[in-house]
């Protein structure tokens, strides 16, 4: 068969017993494929005992920043682990890797410590799945999800906007006296306006950053940060605006205060 599968390095991390993670599958062709392969191909997860696929949880495709359109729908066998869905691109012989499916994952919360195995497989090929249980003595996961508003922008110009975040309790340090906090990006919706009216609009490019700053021992904000790239004749009318939302998730590594 000319697929390669394989688990993205170092994903989805250790994770705690209830916590949630994100599982990044990389899918690609051998050297030695000549012809390219239309999407659509099935790709099968088998779960490892002590890891489901949240209740709400979602299968993106990512390159880079962006997750194209459209994203992959997911079928999920709880009795068998099995989580099936198919490829929404097309994969090119000699294509260098830069986008993957990302997977939502879910540590049960009856979970044992330790190294699960599970299964990877597309077009009759399979690669081993391995993900590492902690116990909950490293600490206390919090989450946090947040949906940002985008104000009204000029097209050519750069929306930011920030929001406050408060834990129960410290955010531990990592060996290199670093936080142990970090904010992903779930998605967004920008709406091009023409005269406050949405409009169609040709865009070169869009960026959207999420990042975190911190201002304390237990709380910081969230930073996000969009841009669009209007054609430069059009970057000078001040008729073209975007405006929208964006939806983060805020994950922390609390210390125990009952320890």
């Amino acid at each position: 068969m000319p697929f390669t599968i394989s688990q993205g390095k170092g994903t989805p991390g250790d994770l705690q017993p209830g916590a949630l993670g994100s599982l990044g599958v990389d899918v690609g062709l051998t050297p030695d494929t000549q012809k390219p392969v239309s999407k659509g191909e099935w790709v099968q997860i088998t779960f490892p005992q002590g890891v489901s696929f949240p209740e709400d949880g979602q299968v993106g495709y990512v390159c880079g920043t962006r997750r194209p359109e459209p994203q992959p729908k997911a079928t999920w066998d709880p009795r068998a682990r099995t989580l099936r869905f198919q490829t929404v691109a097309d994969l090119v012989p000699g294509t260098p890797p830069g986008c993957f499916y990302a997977v939502d994952v879910r540590a049960d919360d009856d979970a044992q410590p330790g190294t699960v195995h599970g299964r990877l497989e597309i077009g009759g090929v399979r690669s081993d799945l391995t993900i590492d249980i902690g116990g909950r003595s490293a600490g206390v996961l919090a989450f946090r999800k947040y949906t940002l508003p985008i104000q009204s922008t000029q097209a050519a110009s750069v929306a930011r906007v920030t929001h406050s975040v408060e834990f129960p309790s410290k955010i531990r340090k990592d060996e290199h006296d670093n936080k142990v906090v970090d904010v992903l990006l779930k998605g967004f919706d920008l709406q091009v306006r023409w005269d406050a009216r949405p409009e169609d609009f040709q865009i070169g490019a869009q960026r959207v950053n999420a990042s975190w700053r911190s201002s304390g021992h237990t709380s910081g904000e969230v930073v996000v940060e969009a841009q669009l790239a209007p054609r430069p004749d059009e970057a000078r009318n001040q008729n073209w605006t975007y405006q929208g939302t964006v939806e983060v998730l805020v994950i922390a590594d609390l210390e125990d205060t009952k320890r």
